[in-house]
């Protein structure tokens, strides 16, 4: 297994390009995309960047943001400053994305209801930003076996996002106790 290396601006790691950023608490400034990145994961980075200059997520680990490249895409990592767990990790190709933090992921491509699908992506990642995404956990047996996502909107409504079905032994335990865990990640953001 190789070793990590730290985030820092511009090494390779075999074939990819990976980029730290730079800033403080609340703005964060993403690499510059290489001239081969195709249009869709250049689009959704410059709206990423322009989101988190309007949102300014206080509660981002600038120095752990990392970004990488590849012949066909990007992937970002934007980690909670105080809780490990929360990651919110994008996947961006040209044709698709797959954006998400644990069990909350959401997939992007095709038609974006007539906005391109890299923004309403980005759009997926301030909800997240700013606490609007609610998780809930089902959980059997010690293990999760359901999580649902729901978008919290301005009147406090939860609005069903999706969910995860994991096929395991517990689903079938019907005897043991069920537990239901409600989470919202929150990366103190604004507007």
């Amino acid at each position: 297994m190789a070793s990590r290396k730290p985030f820092r601006r511009g090494w390779a790691e075999a074939d990819r390009i990976v980029r730290g950023a730079v800033g403080w608490p609340g703005t964060v400034f993403l690499p510059d995309p290489p001239d081969t990145l195709p249009a869709n994961p250049r689009l959704f980075l410059e709206t990423l960047q322009t989101m988190l200059e309007v949102v300014k997520p206080r509660a981002l680990d600038v120095d752990r943001v990392r970004v990488t490249f590849d012949e066909d895409g990007v992937d970002v990592d934007l980690p909670h400053a105080s809780e490990d767990e929360w990651v919110i990790c994008a996947m961006v190709g040209p044709d698709n994305a797959i954006v998400g933090t644990g069990v909350a992921h959401e997939h992007f491509g095709g038609d974006g209801g007539g906005r391109p699908w890299p923004v309403v992506a980005v759009d997926f990642i301030a909800e997240l930003l700013r606490g609007q995404i609610e998780v809930e956990r089902v959980v059997r047996a010690g293990k999760e076996i359901t999580a649902r996502r729901y978008l919290i909107d301005e009147q406090g409504e939860r609005v069903p996002l999706g969910s995860t079905h994991l096929l395991r032994p517990a689903r079938f335990m019907f005897w043991t106790r069920t537990q239901v865990e409600r989470a919202r990640i929150d990366f103190d953001a604004a507007g």
